[in-house]
């Protein structure tokens, strides 16, 4: 009798996990989700459509790829900026500005004090932004 109910426990234990592992969403759909909705906000601070900027966060990868380690983001913002027909700068203002709010909405939330997001806010770039 003891061992009909190992079995079973291990049985549903068994259906459970592959319920689990069935039903975790991919990497792919979390990547273009948050592409997106970069490019939904720069495409705001920029007042440039949507589109364009996804297609030019696109087109900058194969250069970012290929650029040195301490290179990479003045690679990234120049090509972004060449796609976009905007001046580096004026990318690079309008992602500080979406790093802003995202550390202004962690002081609100209690996860950081305002001295602590002071402190990050010109460290801060892109990759800051996935975190959520």
């Amino acid at each position: 009798m003891k061992n009909w109910i190992v079995a079973a426990i291990v049985a549903v234990a068994g259906a459970g996990l592959v319920a689990t592992a069935t039903a975790a969403p991919s990497k792919e759909k979390k990547a273009g989700a948050f592409n997106q909705v970069l490019a939904n906000k720069l495409g705001e601070q920029l007042d440039k459509p949507a589109e364009d900027v996804q297609a030019a966060l696109k087109a900058s990868r194969k250069d970012v790829k290929a650029a040195e380690k301490g290179n990479k983001r003045e690679v990234w913002t120049n090509t972004v900026a060449a796609a976009l027909k905007v001046e580096p700068k004026q990318l690079s203002d309008a992602v500080r500005a979406l790093v802003k709010q995202r550390l202004d909405a962690l002081v609100q939330d209690g996860w950081l004090t305002a001295e602590q997001a002071a402190k990050r806010e010109d460290k801060l770039w892109v990759p800051f932004l996935r975190v959520r």
